[in-house]
Formats: C-alpha cells, sequence, structure tokens
C-alpha cells in the first residue's frame, strides 16, 4: 500500500493546483504535540517513542487518561487535499496525522501515517505543500491566504474585494465593517505570513472603492526561516565537536529557533553541553531542546512546580497585565507572598514590557516568568514552591 501512495505522489505537482485543508482545527495541545512530531520526526522508524511524563508535562496533564482522550481526539480528525489540472480533479483524499498510538513501560508510541512522512522529504506533492505552516502559523485563515497566492494569484500583485477575500478565506459570514475584519482577521494574517513563509505581503485599500483591497507580494527576504540557519550554524559552532550529524542538528535547531527563538536554543544547547553523554550528544541536545530542559533542572533544583502557564497573542503588555492580574487576584490565598507582586515598582515594569523583553521575579514561594513578543504569542508562567502546591487549602 506504501508502495502504491509513493509511486502515486513522487511526482513533480509544481504546475497544478493543490489545496489542503483540515476538517476541523487543530487545538494547542494538538499544535504542541505537533511540534514535537516535526523536531523529532524519524521516517524510518514505524513508530516514535516519547516519555510519557515528558509528554504529560509538555502537554499540563496530570494523569495517563488525558493522553488516550488527546490521542483518540487526534486521530479523529482528518487532512483533506485534492489535486487538479484546470478544472479537472487528478486526485482527492484525506488522512488522519496518527495511525495509532499505545502506552506502557512509561512510554508512548505513535505511528505516523504515510502522507506525514512522505511530507518530510523531497520531491512529492505532499512535501511541497510544507506541513510545517499547519504548526508555525497562528490563524487558519492564514493557510488559506497563502495557498490561494501559491496557486493561483501572480507573485507580484493582487486586487480582491472583500466578499472575494472572505470567500477564499471561508469568513464569508464574519465582521461585516471593513474597520473590525482588518482588526480580527486581516492584520493577524499578514502577521502569520510575512513572519513564516517566503513572501511578504503589504496591502492597502483602493482610493476609489472602500470594498476593494490591493495586495503586494515580494520575496521575503527578512523571514525567519532566511536567518534561523546561518544562527544554528553559529549554535553548533559553540558546541565544538561534540555534534555527529551537522546537517541535521543545524536543520533540528533552526526548527526551533524558529517556533522557540534564538536564546531559547542558545539556554538549552548550553544546557546539554554540561551533561555528561554516553557518545550520543546529539540525542541529548534533541532532548533539552523537546522539553526545555534547562528551565526544567532549574527548576527542579530550587523545588518550583509549574501552577499556572498561559501561551497567547496579546494586543500590548497592558491587556497582558490586566489578564494575568485577573488570575492573581483569584489565587491570593495560596500564599502571602503573592501580594508581592502588587508592588508598584513590579506592576510598572509588566505594564510596560516592550516586544521581546523578558520579566522575572522570584522570591522564596513563588517565581514568575514572562517573555512578552508583539507579533507572536506571549509565555506566562507562575511558579509555586512544591510544600505549598501538596499542601491542603
Amino acid at each position: 500500500m506504501e508502495a502504491i501512495i509513493e509511486n502515486i505522489f513522487e511526482k513533480n505537482f509544481e504546475n497544478f493546483v493543490v489545496n489542503i485543508d483540515l476538517d476541523r482545527n487543530f487545538s494547542k495541545n494538538e499544535k504542541k504535540f505537533l511540534e514535537i512530531l516535526y523536531f523529532n520526526f524519524d521516517s524510518d522508524s514505524f513508530y516514535l517513542f516519547f516519555d510519557t511524563e515528558n509528554l504529560k508535562k509538555v502537554l499540563n496533564y496530570k494523569d495517563d487518561l488525558q493522553i488516550t482522550v488527546f490521542f483518540e481526539k487526534l486521530m479523529s480528525k482528518k487532512i483533506r487535499y485534492a489535486i487538479s489540472d484546470g478544472d479537472n480533479t487528478l486526485y482527492s483524499g484525506f488522512f488522519s496525522i496518527i495511525n495509532s498510538y499505545f502506552q506502557g513501560n512509561d512510554k508512548t508510541g505513535v505511528s505516523v501515517s504515510q502522507e506525514l512522512k512522505m511530507s518530510f522529504r523531497e520531491n512529492n506533492f505532499f512535501s511541497c505543500y510544507n506541513f510545517e505552516k499547519y504548526i508555525f502559523m497562528e490563524e487558519p485563515a492564514s493557510l488559506k491566504l497563502y495557498e490561494y497566492i501559491n496557486s493561483t494569484a501572480p507573485r507580484d500583485f493582487l486586487s480582491l474585494s472583500l466578499t472575494e477575500l472572505k470567500d477564499i478565506l471561508e469568513l464569508k459570514d464574519t465582521y461585516i465593517r471593513f474597520f473590525d475584519f482588518e482588526k480580527h482577521i486581516l492584520k493577524k494574517i499578514i502577521k502569520d505570513i510575512n513572519l513564516f513563509s517566503d513572501i511578504k505581503i503589504e496591502y492597502q485599500r483602493h482610493k476609489s472603492s472602500n470594498t476593494l483591497i490591493n495586495f503586494f507580494f515580494t520575496k521575503n527576504e527578512n523571514s525567519i526561516y532566511n536567518t534561523s540557519y546561518n544562527l544554528a550554524k553559529k549554535v553548533i559552532r559553540s558546541l565544538k565537536n561534540k555534534v555527529n550529524d551537522q546537517k541535521f542538528t543545524a536543520n533540528l535547531i533552526s526548527s526551533y529557533i524558529i517556533k522557540k527563538g534564538y536564546d531559547y536554543v542558545c539556554v538549552n544547547s548550553a544546557f546539554a553541553d554540561t551533561v555528561k553523554d554516553d557518545g550520543n550528544f546529539d540525542y541529548l541536545l534533541k532532548k533539552a531542546l523537546m522539553y526545555d530542559s534547562a528551565d526544567f533542572e532549574k527548576n527542579k533544583r530550587e523545588n518550583f512546580v509549574l501552577f499556572f502557564e498561559k501561551y497567547e497573542m496579546y494586543k500590548n503588555s497592558l491587556v497582558l497585565y490586566n489578564d494575568l492580574y485577573k488570575y492573581l487576584n483569584k489565587i491570593l490565598y495560596v500564599t502571602p507572598l503573592l501580594e508581592e507582586l502588587y508592588s508598584l515598582d513590579i506592576v510598572t515594569d509588566i505594564r510596560n514590557l516592550r516586544d521581546n523583553e523578558i520579566f522575572e521575579y522570584k522570591n522564596s514561594d513563588l517565581k514568575i516568568i514572562i517573555r512578552y513578543h508583539v507579533n507572536k504569542k506571549s509565555l506566562v508562567q507562575l511558579f509555586f514552591k512544591e510544600k505549598l502546591i501538596n499542601a491542603p487549602v
């Protein structure tokens, strides 16, 4: 069966119209798991194995039953695809990301679909699509516009009415006013495509029409994809001669820079460099990047346990502040030292955070970390000492 699939799709489909979409969008945790698959994929292995406890940590689950429910839901979601030549559909179908999974001996094994395996190889239909955009782009509609530009539009200019654009994005009944559509949909889509693709998009409303939008396309020289690989090679040089598979590790690090940031990679690479290995440093580095081992070990030494975590896009730092303190107001009972977070200095620092700034605060009972970003999701984490988490309320 696998050979039949490969014979059909191991072709060059660049001159055909291709469409791929989801029957249902991936959840936040499903995207987290897809990141793990993306960063740790091995096309030669029938199963990918993960430490169950580490997997629960990543997904913020407490017991194995939650893992079971998670995989059952993920397996029920389908990816549809169609390949057309003019008005003729040559091939169409759908597939699930996961074929099967099992748990045992503290391990979780996952079997992925053949179509996904093919997407990580070159010169076939599924690899042409760049599956990673499912993971990195935050807005589902971003993929639809990107696909439309690639398959049907000129590379330098496109003019669409607001109605036509909504039809392409399958958002026909949303936001009647252009102002609302631009604020809640269009600007987010443009940010996604400009950050995670090879296209840079600019747009303007047509002077003679309030509902006509002109899009301008150029090659995205400042895309994060164009700089991440060079940064990855810089990280590898800092690890001296420990890396065995230079090409694989460079691609792995480059992918983590795209999603997690350069600082995240540097910290975890430095941590892996301090761990005594048995000759398989590549595996240690891969594990450190997957599970944020540097931060995990630091919290473990200090007896801190993650109590609250939020990963969300905020309009500005004031909105982040309001969201965080709305939650803190509900849990003031945990420890009196929470009240220190209400001091004028701390409140001012959080409210005035700038793009890519990190805020950290720690006392004897708690620790708070904020990684603030303007054009992508920010991370807010609240840690408590283990004795407070386990104490009865």
